[in-house]
């Protein structure tokens, strides 16, 4: 009975410290954004296999973190999108899109105005993709290139690629070098850059907005299809950058 209620001690401490880590972490909230369009271009709901939020709470995290628009980039999938209430889809507040993976192994994002097919996409090069998406007026963007280091970052550049991430809250641990050479590249071929939640459901808090100023009578996606001035707004204490230390911060953060 004593080894029993041991092991059930153990167990339920080691899931309650797994509910304190996987929780979802409020973050601090961008305000006075009036004259600024704030978006996240990179989220999932349950649609993807490895996401456990639901559209709505995806809704009310990007409306109480400050964002004015956001696009559902499921995994391999456009049916996310599918589920929006309608009074929400009708203010181009949320707009569709897909992280799809290429034959190099890698995913990109095809953000759109309008939803469209998956099929059209599946099974082709980072420059096939490009190429298709640029015809039906889309963007592409390479989230956390960092993640693999693969493609070199020229040749993702040659295939005509809109933008990179630069800063994603799933994947925050990236060395300062890398991020200077994704910066850098994007500076000299005057590609988009992008910070994003990257949104699951679970476990990290938001600290990230992408920024662009309104123009008048444009909705989001004809201002990104501008090429815009954009600004990343990164909340983060300063201290030690390590692998351990975000692991550890939905927990901390939680306290």
């Amino acid at each position: 009975q004593i080894i029993i209620n041991s092991v059930f001690g153990v167990l339920f401490f080691i899931s309650a410290v797994l509910f304190v880590i996987m929780l979802p972490v409020s973050g601090p909230k961008l305000s006075n954004t009036d004259s600024y369009n704030v978006v996240d271009i990179h989220s999932h709901t349950t649609s993807s296999r490895d996401a456990i939020g639901s559209i709505e709470s995806s809704i009310k995290l990007h409306q109480k973190h400050g964002f004015t628009n956001f696009f559902i980039t499921e995994h391999d999938n456009v049916k996310g999108f599918g589920t929006i209430p309608y009074n929400i889809n009708n203010e181009n507040f949320i707009f569709p899109g897909i992280q799809i993976r290429t034959t190099e192994g890698v995913s990109v994002l095809l953000l759109s105005k309008k939803q469209f097919s998956y099929d059209y996409f599946k099974e082709k090069s980072i420059k096939e993709i490009v190429s298709l998406a640029h015809d039906k007026g889309m963007l592409v963007v390479m989230p956390h290139w960092w993640k693999w280091n693969n493609p070199p970052l020229q040749e993702i550049v040659d295939s005509g690629i809109d933008g990179f991430e630069i800063y994603n809250c799933g994947y925050k641990y990236i060395s300062d070098e890398k991020r200077k050479d994704i910066i850098d590249i994007c500076k000299k071929n005057n590609l988009m850059m992008f910070g994003t939640i990257d949104w699951h459901g679970y476990g990290y808090m938001t600290n990230v907005w992408t920024v662009v100023q309104k123009q008048d009578n444009n909705n989001l996606f004809d201002i990104l299809k501008s090429k815009p001035d954009i600004q990343i707004i990164v909340h983060d204490v300063k201290g030690n950058q390590s692998f351990i230390r975000y692991i550890f911060e939905p927990f901390s953060a939680f306290y």
